[in-house]
């Protein structure tokens, strides 16, 4: 892609430079990266040559690293303003991924809250052994302080927000008036209706997952706190017990509807969903009147990797056809079953249309999230208020 291109690694016809407008010489950095990314706008295709030979001195010592590093995060923020479309290939679009231990998340985060310069939080890295992973594994984290310590002084404020909060998809499955016990995949109104309360009290910005995935196709950064309802399975109890709740405070929620299930292949995880009655495709269409967006979970609800092409094909194209016939619009989303997917399903999905789908990866979606591979946070019926916040908070309780 243009983000393996740099000045000294890349030829091409000089008709080609010209038609580009050439560098842009007012960046410090990342100019080769922007200027490739012009050409592939242009419709230039990258090759790699195999037979090629590049030569490179570098010269910069510990203290040019970093100063670069917070350089290249501060020209981050000027080539999303000038091109959206690149936060998709920088760790502008990542934040909160790297480093991937817990210990190096700790350690990353308070060093940026309490905005210690990176050369001295380095300095410890230096009396780590040199020998083994932990040192290269330090000095990593304290780049990616570097980088992220640019992005927040260039960004603002507002778009810093923005850029750190990330997206929560909840997902819930069946719900249950007073009088039935609680599960894993089945929760209280009572406690819905509380949880949806603490959404409007501590003001997170619910949207549907329609307008959040006009955000991932357009590059736009969804305002901090944002999180998107979303309910599996289509059981009945989504319209008539959380319908209500949903309706009086304003929330809209995407319901993944199996499109053609038949009685004998009901949800076996839970006894309770067993008998649980199941929305009629026929009243697909009432459902848009209500504070419920569709999106589909197949036609028969079976484990998609499992399958031959052609099968997972006409159950993700069959899908969107009976629930687009039945709702009269456009199903632009799709759930994968028990969240198993790999690269093959996912070009399906996408080959049939869909503009995205969710699996059941835990954590926030970013702006560089595959929007065919979208995390989602479960939301057990069982889970205390309390529990509840912390998700929000942190993502993922686990």
């Amino acid at each position: 892609t243009y983000w393996d291109c740099c000045g000294g690694n890349m030829s091409l016809e000089r008709s080609a430079f010209e038609r580009s407008g050439g560098f842009a010489t007012d960046l410090t950095n990342e100019d080769d990266a922007e200027f490739t990314y012009r050409l592939s706008e242009l419709g230039l295709e990258i090759v790699f040559v195999a037979g090629a030979r590049v030569s490179e001195l570098r010269t910069r010592g510990w203290r040019g690293i970093l100063a670069d590093k917070e350089a290249r995060g501060r020209t981050a923020i000027e080539l999303y303003r000038r091109h959206p479309p690149m936060i998709a290939g920088m760790p502008l679009g990542r934040y909160g991924e790297l480093p991937r231990t817990r210990i190096g998340s700790v350690i990353f985060t308070l060093a940026l809250r309490l905005r210690l310069p990176p050369a001295l939080l380095g300095l410890i890295g230096f009396a780590l052994p040199r020998q083994g992973w932990t040192r290269v594994w330090f000095f990593s984290i304290v780049l990616s302080q570097a980088y992220w310590r640019g992005v927040r002084a260039a960004a603002g404020r507002d778009l810093w927000r923005r850029i750190r909060s990330g997206t929560v998809i909840l997902a819930y499955h069946a719900f249950c008036a007073s009088g039935e016990p609680a599960s894993r995949y089945i929760i209280p109104g009572r406690r819905f209706r509380r949880q949806l309360g603490w959404l409007r009290l501590r003001g997170y910005n619910v949207i549907g997952l329609g307008e959040y995935v006009e955000c991932l196709a357009s590059f736009r950064l969804p305002p901090p706190k944002t999180v998107v309802i979303t309910m599996d399975d289509g059981y009945l109890d989504n319209v008539t017990v959380a319908g209500p709740i949903l309706d009086r405070l304003g929330f809209t929620a995407t319901v993944f509807v199996v499109s053609a299930r038949a009685e004998q292949d009901r949800d076996r995880s839970d006894p309770a969903l067993l008998d649980r009655r199941v929305i009629d495709p026929d009243s697909i269409a009432g459902l848009l009147d209500g504070p419920f967006e569709v999106g589909a979970h197949t036609r028969t609800h079976p484990d998609l990797t499992s399958l031959s092409t052609a099968a997972a094909q006409a159950e993700i194209e069959g899908s969107k056809h009976d629930l687009e016939r039945a709702a009269g619009t456009t199903v632009q989303a799709f759930a994968y079953p028990f969240g198993a997917t790999n690269p093959e399903v996912r070009r399906l999905v996408a080959q049939a249309g869909f503009l995205a789908a969710r699996g059941i990866r835990p954590g926030r979606n970013r702006a560089a999230t595959d929007p065919f591979d979208l995390r989602r946070v479960e939301v057990p019926g069982t889970n205390s208020l309390a529990s509840f916040a912390l998700t929000l908070l942190l993502g993922d309780l686990r």
